[in-house]
């Protein structure tokens, strides 16, 4: 637990999948814990490691949509002579490049010190009680910065509803992310981009007409479209093979975790 709280984000959802039988362990769970000992010694070279001049690349894997290119502000120094000034305009652009053999790649790019952040669940993930398992991720110059996995205390009734959970739980992140900037002298004067792979919560949070439809669950819609609405944050679509939270949520199979690795750039 101390380990993944402070720099192993890639264990988060090992370690939450072995909390939840902490009163009543079995043998699967010996063994669980046993590989997850053997992985984290096969791999202590990994590490968060944030690049001198804040100029990194985060490759988000194979492009499976046509995304506009989005812009969001930003100052080129974070650190100035001038002393403090607020996070402005200039550059984190999600790209498209090509590799020697003409596949397209998406790549979210970072000029600057911007925190941006990726957010996922799992409808029903839990088989034994079917409660849905959401997670968080925030980077910042393409490393983590802070990073949530957690299973749902209801149940929800429906994919969105799942969906919605996770968007609160994330957009309440972002607060404790503005004031941290702010203890910073550096206050963020723009959204902070959140990126989903669920259209529907990400319509129904820039539509309140389509709030009656959802009435179970008004109370979070509202929230979200409140700092929607107030420019707290900006809620964009990204495709589940390139969202980085993905693995946060789920077990993956070995080419996904591998992906998984890369994503979040340990």
């Amino acid at each position: 637990m101390y380990i993944m709280l402070l720099t192993r984000v890639d264990i988060s959802f090992t370690v939450q999948w072995l909390s939840r039988s902490l009163n009543r362990p079995t043998k699967s769970h010996l063994n669980a814990a046993r590989n997850l000992f053997k992985y984290l010694n096969s791999t202590k070279d990994y590490s968060i490691c944030f690049s001198y001049n804040g100029n990194t690349v985060a490759d988000l894997g194979p492009k499976l949509s046509n995304s506009s290119n989005t812009t969001t502000k930003l100052s080129r120094d974070f650190y100035s002579k001038e002393g403090p000034r607020p996070l402005t305009t200039t550059s984190t652009t999600i790209v498209d490049s090509r590799n020697s053999k003409g596949s397209s790649r998406t790549s979210i790019i970072n000029s600057s010190l911007v925190p941006i952040g990726f957010s996922d669940s799992d409808f029903a993930g839990d088989k034994a009680i079917s409660k849905s398992t959401y997670g968080y991720l925030y980077k910042l110059a393409g490393r983590p910065i802070s990073w949530k996995t957690k299973r749902a205390t209801t149940i929800a009734l429906s994919t969105q509803e799942a969906e919605t959970d996770r968007l609160t739980e994330a957009i309440r992140e972002v607060q404790w992310i503005i004031g941290l900037f702010s203890e910073l002298y550096r206050p963020i004067d723009h959204p902070i981009t959140l990126y989903g792979d669920n259209q529907g919560s990400i319509t129904v949070a820039n539509d309140p007409a389509l709030y009656a439809r959802t009435k179970h669950t008004l109370l979070k819609f509202r929230y979200v479209r409140e700092q929607v609405k107030a420019k707290i944050v900006t809620i964009i679509y990204l495709n589940t093979k390139c969202m980085p939270a993905n693995g946060l949520t789920k077990a993956l199979l070995v080419s996904g975790f591998q992906s998984f690795i890369r994503l979040l750039g340990l």
